[in-house]
This record gives C-alpha cells, sequence and structure tokens, in this order.
C-alpha cells in the first residue's frame, strides 16, 4: 500500500522507495514534516496489531504429491509453532 505524496523531492530516492514498495508490497510514506510521524507511528501500531490478530489464528496446509505415483498416498498433518513472526499489512498469510 502506498501513501504520502508524490515523487517531488529527493527525486532518486524517492523514486527507490516506490520501487520497492510495489516489489514488497509494502508501504511507502512520503513525510515532509517531522510531525507526521506522532501521527504515523501509532497508525503504523494499530496496523501490525490488528495484522497480528488476523494471523494469529491461521495455518498453512501444504500437500506434496509422492515423487512415485505408484504408491499410494498417505496424508498427515501436524502442527508446529515456530519462533519466526510473519505479519503482512492485509493479515494473510504470505
Amino acid at each position: 500500500m502506498a501513501g504520502g505524496g508524490g515523487t517531488t523531492g529527493g527525486g532518486a530516492q524517492t523514486e527507490i522507495g516506490l520501487a520497492v514498495t510495489k516489489l514488497s508490497g509494502g508501504r511507502y510514506e512520503n513525510i515532509t514534516a517531522t510531525t507526521r510521524l506522532a501521527t504515523l507511528l501509532p497508525e503504523l501500531g494499530k496496523q501490525i496489531a490488528q495484522s497480528q490478530a488476523r494471523q494469529s489464528h491461521q495455518f498453512r496446509v501444504t500437500y506434496e504429491r509422492p515423487a512415485n505415483a505408484k504408491i499410494e498416498a498417505r496424508i498427515g498433518a501436524s502442527v508446529s509453532r515456530q519462533a519466526t513472526v510473519i505479519l503482512t499489512l492485509d493479515g494473510h498469510m504470505p
């Protein structure tokens, strides 16, 4: 999600920021005044908290067909809790 203003002021840096935002699916903020941080940081905190709440009950299920198709497929499931936390802007697992 891109936010903020256009591509004025900073030229190359702004263009790079916008390109990285587009490639990563991230968020770009063109901050022109330091006072914007006072409102931006709580907005980001709220967005992160909402994403975490949605993602805390999501699980990824992956099935891979056996390489030898003649073997009867057996399906099993397990749950592992890894220490790595992945958050996305829309609250869905990547």
